[in-house]
């Protein structure tokens, strides 16, 4: 897989990027050797290790083992089908799905920092916290205080709401119809 690595970066395809994860069994290899070179330092902790372990070290052999082989196997298949136009596709979609998503995290950072600026002018620019919280609380206070002023504002306020629905409805069928119109017309 190196080989092909370099090869691919050799080709200039650095617009594509593997979706299949990297291959189970060479780190199932590296851990067994390990493991071994471990045991032969200290014996008697291995044994006693594996007298009590020895559960578990069944149940990973016995589940783990159907695992490196299926994944063996898809990583062959992958790798074979490498260059197919499909596989081809699918890397590139995923290539640029990365990098929309880095692109989106970069703007979002961009957003939230210069968000971050602007709310603190204002509140700055404001009085402060204090002050926007004393002006919350009179405004409370005065929409409690005048109960039919709020009402009427309140209604105000859905009939805007109403009336810029219907006009957008009424936008559109109006649309629609004229492309109608001009489609017959053709």
């Amino acid at each position: 897989t190196e080989k092909k690595a370099k090869r691919r970066k050799h080709k200039g395809r650095s617009d594509r990027i593997r979706v299949l994860w990297p291959p189970i069994g060479p780190e199932v290899s590296k851990c067994l050797a390990w493991v071994r070179e471990e045991a032969t330092k200290r014996p008697i902790l291995s044994a006693a290790l594996g007298i009590v372990f020895w559960p578990a070290a069944v149940t990973t052999a016995l589940v783990g083992t159907p695992m490196v082989i299926a994944d063996g196997f898809l990583q062959d298949f992958y790798n074979h089908f490498e260059d197919a136009p499909l596989v081809e596709g699918l890397e590139r979609g995923a290539a640029h799905l990365y990098q929309t998503a880095r692109l989106a995290l970069l703007s979002g950072k961009l957003v939230s920092r210069q968000t971050v600026f602007v709310v603190k002018r204002q509140v700055e620019r404001h009085g402060g916290v204090g002050q926007i919280a004393q002006n919350c609380a009179d405004l409370a206070i005065d929409r409690v205080t005048h109960p039919i002023e709020t009402v009427q504002m309140a209604c105000g306020g859905i009939a805007w709401g109403w009336g810029q629905i219907q006009r957008a409805v009424q936008e559109f069928q109006d649309q629609e119809r004229q492309e109608a119109v001009q489609a017959l017309q053709i």
